[in-house]
């Protein structure tokens, strides 16, 4: 009777000791997944940008990672390209947030070994762009990226305009809306 329950023993120890093992591999894989969902890189910058209808050129760097951010509109295409731009292997990443977050697009080699890539914004926010030599290593020669939008930023109105509104009292009852 005693083999029975040294082999229970046995066995709970062992399925002790893999639970701990195997939550000490989660809790690993888990911190890692968060430190990549950041940048992949520490970027040397972080921009602010604002892309128009008209494409505009970032400078010319030739070191470090380059993050670029930017405020996005819901239903609007965003076009980022290092194409002419390099003479480099370079890489493009879009995250879900203006310092990193999830990755949501990435660019390599579209345009020879340049990249380029067109996103539709399906939430308005703030996202951003890593600039960076192919698979996430620093830049090394000069690059330039151009960077674009599908939509015109037209202001709102100003709070002063006026509105009319012509109505027509078509029963003849002379009814004024009150």
């Amino acid at each position: 009777m005693k083999k029975p329950l040294l082999l229970h023993l046995v066995s709970s120890r062992f399925l002790m000791n893999f639970s701990v093992v195997l939550l000490t591999v989660l809790s690993v894989f888990i911190q890692q997944n968060q430190v990549q969902a950041q940048y992949c890189l520490a970027p040397t910058t972080n921009i602010a940008i604002t892309p128009t209808t008209t494409v505009q050129t970032t400078p010319s760097y030739n070191s470090g990672a380059r993050a670029f951010n930017f405020a996005a509109t819901a239903g609007c295409g965003y076009t980022f390209a290092t194409c002419n731009n390099s003479t480099a292997d370079t890489y493009l990443r879009l995250y879900s947030t203006g310092t990193g977050g999830t990755v949501l697009v990435t660019a390599d080699d579209n345009c020879g070994a340049q990249s380029s890539f067109t996103w539709t914004c399906t939430t308005s926010g703030t996202y951003s762009v890593l600039l960076t030599n192919w698979s996430c290593a620093a830049l090394s020669s000069a690059t330039a990226m151009t960077y674009s939008t599908t939509c015109s930023t037209t202001p709102p109105p100003s709070s002063g305009c006026t509105y009319s509104i012509a109505l027509h009292d078509t029963w003849g009852d002379g009814w004024n809306g009150g």
